[in-house]
């Protein structure tokens, strides 16, 4: 009887433990991120869980978890624990990795400067950036990574991308482009990226270049100038690229060396690319801004006189109204 009694109370006990274990939560009233660091033991995971709120008994995490053999299995990263989470769900999603994962989206067109500056004011992402990056080796793209990633390790998800794209647009490229290299073709992408936002323009700016590469013209593109005198960050900040600022001596001054400059002004992204590896065939050898953001091609210098001239009408008429003009670099004043 005595017996019987005894197994009894074990079964109740058995019993609660395992109510408590399924059933009830530490009244996380709202959802909450953890993060479990790499190299985080057993010992202590079980109290950071209990002092952030996500279990309501360390003693019975650790009964639960030695009991399923499951010490070994807690993985690192970064998890989402919802409102009322159960001990066991808790145990569970550690045991399987259900990490959380952060984003960062990136714009076509930013620099390297631009881009870790980005990189340094999220909360998410961890460690010094490194130095060296070269510039147009980032895919501006949307990426996840684990909270809590480096800032190196993100850097380096970007090169590998960026390569990728590089390499698909370089082998499906068009004969007879004027382009010797992988590397040449994305410097041009670099310039067609700041030249136009929009995506139907790429094609013909992207062909506005190549005829003139194959005709030994200057290129004569602003971006290259403000890429020059902003010290590679890439943009005026509110200023507006003045005459003088196209005689600043530079090689990545275009309006002052033939071909393309050295390297490349920005990170271009996929589109951009691929207008590059299959610009349409135009005559065009001159383009200017139209003030809605998009631009008015020509063929010869006459036409893209008159074009400027319409231009300046407009940009006159925004200044006198008070609107915002088009940012300097893409306003094409000596095509």
């Amino acid at each position: 009887m005595r017996k019987l009694k005894f197994l009894v109370k074990i079964g109740i006990v058995g019993a609660v433990i395992l109510f408590s274990v399924f059933f009830l939560h530490s009244g996380l009233r709202k959802g909450k991120t953890v993060r479990i660091s790499q190299g985080a033991t057993f010992s202590g995971i079980a109290p950071h869980l209990k002092s952030r709120d996500i279990i309501f008994s360390e003693f019975l995490f650790k009964a639960l978890v030695h009991a399923t053999g499951g010490s070994k299995s807690l993985k690192s990263g970064t998890y989402f624990f919802p409102t009322n989470s159960s001990m066991w769900s808790v145990y569970r999603t550690l045991t399987t990795g259900r990490t959380v994962f952060s984003r960062l989206t990136l714009s076509e067109g930013l620099t390297v400067q631009q881009i870790v500056k980005a990189i340094e004011k999220s909360p998410q992402i961890t460690g010094p950036c490194p130095e060296g990056v070269k510039e147009g080796m980032l895919l501006p793209e949307t990426y996840f990574f684990d909270f809590g990633s480096t800032c190196a390790a993100v850097l380096g998800q970007m090169e590998q991308m960026m390569q990728k794209a590089l390499d698909k647009a370089w082998e499906g490229r068009e004969a007879g482009l004027p382009l010797k290299s992988k590397e040449e073709m994305l410097v041009l992408a670099s310039i067609v990226e700041k030249e136009t936002a929009k995506a139907e323009e790429r094609p013909q700016v992207a062909s506005v270049f190549i005829n003139r590469l194959r005709k030994g013209m200057k290129l004569q593109t602003d971006p290259t100038v403000v890429y020059a005198i902003t010290n590679g960050y890439g943009h005026m900040q509110g200023k507006r690229l003045l005459l003088r600022d196209l005689k600043v001596d530079s090689p990545y001054n275009t309006y002052k060396h033939k071909g393309l400059p050295p390297a490349p002004i920005a990170n271009p992204g996929r589109a951009s690319l691929e207008a590059v590896a299959h610009p349409d065939k135009t005559p065009y050898l001159f383009f200017v801004a139209d003030g809605t953001g998009g631009h008015v091609f020509a063929k010869t210098n006459r036409e893209h006189e008159e074009n400027r001239q319409e231009w300046r009408k407009i940009r006159k008429q925004k200044e006198q109204a008070g609107l915002d003009l088009l940012p300097s670099s893409a306003v094409k004043s000596n095509k």
